[in-house]
């Protein structure tokens, strides 16, 4: 026996995927920003307005181009850390099959 899948249900199913992640960024990215206000780390608010997310294919990537977003991520000797990107993360991954789920309905309609 053999199932032949045509190239509507697979875009369907790309379509889903790609929906679901890049709501999955959106989300983090929302977090890591809420968290950088709730940790006090802006000075002039160039982090806050840096948080960027990319999907492409099957990855996203979530972050910012400032050199100095690293110290504040995981701290330095002369200052704590104030984890925002992998806290953020931490934040949405409860969600993320629940995310996924809604995206796949949405398109499957």
């Amino acid at each position: 026996m053999s199932l032949k899948w045509d190239d509507t249900i697979i875009n369907k199913i790309e379509e889903a995927d790609k929906a679901g992640l890049t709501e999955c960024a959106r989300q983090v990215q929302s977090q890591a920003k809420k968290l950088i206000k709730e940790k006090k780390a802006i000075d002039t608010g160039r982090l806050l307005n840096s948080i960027e997310y990319k999907v492409e294919k099957n990855e996203a990537v979530i972050g910012t181009d400032l050199f100095y977003s690293i110290f504040i991520e995981y701290g330095t000797r002369f200052m704590p850390p104030r984890s925002y990107l992998r806290e953020g993360l931490d934040l949405v991954k409860k969600d993320l099959k629940n995310i996924y789920v809604y995206a796949y309905n949405q398109v499957m309609k």
